[in-house]
């Protein structure tokens, strides 16, 4: 997430507030997968999310980068798409 922010990327993650992650607040678009059916459980982590959702409200960190992804919504904020 560090490296994200030394692009410009807003730290989206802190507007969630305390109750809610990042990929539950734009939920499915904050998801890896967001066209995945069924939705869950995912099996890779959209990067600002950090973990991976397994279930509603259910979450998960990952064990190697190959299970973190860069989602529609990052690409957008940071100009890779």
């Amino acid at each position: 997430m560090q490296l994200s922010a030394t692009m410009g990327l807003v730290a989206a993650v802190l507007a969630a507030g305390p109750c809610r992650s990042f990929s539950q607040r734009w939920c499915p678009e904050g998801l890896a997968d967001p066209r995945r059916q069924p939705l869950f459980p995912q099996t890779r982590a959209e990067i600002m999310a950090r973990n991976i959702v397994v279930a509603p409200g259910t979450e998960r960190p990952p064990d190697k980068l190959d299970e973190l992804c860069i989602g529609a919504l990052t690409a957008e904020e940071i100009g890779w798409r």
